[in-house]
């Protein structure tokens, strides 16, 4: 969309924020259709197990035994299904509406670029206001669509992770790994986040996990070496430092606390298999071990640059010596407690 921003026609006549949209419109069609592949995926992995629930509740009828709790499942597994189809249904159409504003800003751009000598602020006044009124739909649609996705994909995860699933998946040999990893490859979708940091905040260095209650934020650690290798292999991705950092190193406190089971899955996989490069079975087995240690903290694993670190962390916890952590500061900024006084 180069072409856009340098038409000094059309750049009078779009805001910056709208340029930034349309700037991102294909990198978001690219991440949407990854997540689609996905979805698709997960929704045939949850048809097989529907397709075994039934086989098992036909066989237990046949030799009248009681499937009563094949058939709860079973209920439970078809919602699950129509939550993934929901998030397919919300892909399919954000794939229509975007190829559609996408091929009417190319129409427009060849319109313009035809009509250069005569172009005025009158002539294309209809479409360019109709597009900006399709671009600001859209991009509320999107962030809401973020957010229900992610939900879902919650519900999902917590689903699949529930014992009496897991139990199923072993005793009737449905590749209970291959399910889990499916939705936990998936990349968490990123919502756009408005964080209310200023630059001053933003360090060269930090070597402190800070969770904090009051900014309702999480600050992981990093390095200045760590941020500058994220603008050189992302350029297009990042515009600045301080962009590495918002976008890469401070999350909402939600984003670990929520589901804080499947964020230590989530963050424990991560960890093994992206910073450590080792097998996605060393991967699921490590993040299976981490899932249900309810006296980690999700956040403080996200922290961690490697497995070897967080060993030290779970040691020194074991012993009930964390001051002997010193791989990096952990922080914890908790909200001051309302007492209620009566006058």
């Amino acid at each position: 969309m180069e072409t856009l921003y340098n038409n000094t026609f059309l750049n009078s006549l779009f805001t910056s924020d709208e340029f930034n949209f349309i700037k991102h419109l294909d990198s978001n069609n690219e991440e949407f259709t990854k997540i689609l592949e996905t979805e698709k995926k997960i929704r045939d992995i949850i048809v097989n197990l529907i397709n075994s629930l039934n086989t098992s509740i036909r066989q237990s009828n046949i030799s009248h035994k009681n499937s009563s709790k094949e058939v709860t499942m079973l209920s439970k597994t078809q919602s699950i299904f129509e939550t993934v189809n929901s998030n397919i249904s919300m892909l399919q159409i954000n794939e229509e509406i975007s190829n559609n504003i996408n091929k009417e800003i190319i129409d427009l751009l060849i319109k313009v670029e035809a009509d250069e000598n005569n172009v005025s602020e009158t002539k294309f006044i209809d479409e360019i206001t109709n597009l900006k009124s399709k671009i600001a739909d859209f991009s509320n649609v999107v962030e809401d669509m973020k957010k229900t996705i992610l939900q879902n994909d919650s519900s999902i995860q917590d689903f699949i992770n529930t014992p009496d699933v897991q139990n199923y998946f072993r005793d009737f040999s449905i590749k209970c790994s291959n399910i889990i990893q499916e939705i936990q490859k998936q990349e968490p979708i990123k919502i756009s986040k408005k964080v209310n940091i200023t630059s001053k905040d933003i360090q060269e260095n930090n070597n402190c996990l800070l969770i904090s209650e009051t900014k309702k934020k999480v600050f992981l650690p990093y390095s200045k070496t760590e941020v500058l290798e994220y603008l050189d292999k992302y350029p297009h991705q990042y515009t600045s430092f301080e962009d590495v950092v918002r976008q890469e190193f401070i999350y909402p406190t939600d984003y670990y606390l929520k589901h804080p089971a499947v964020s230590r899955f989530r963050e424990a996989y991560a960890l093994i298999r992206d910073r450590e490069a080792l097998s996605i079975f060393e991967a699921f087995k490590f993040a299976m071990d981490m899932m249900f240690n309810y006296n980690l903290n999700p956040a403080i694993i996200a922290g961690c640059k490697s497995k070897n670190q967080l060993e030290n962390y779970l040691d020194c916890l074991k012993n009930n010596k964390l001051s002997n952590f010193n791989d990096f500061e952990i922080k914890f900024e908790v909200a001051p407690m309302k007492i209620n006084r009566k006058i």
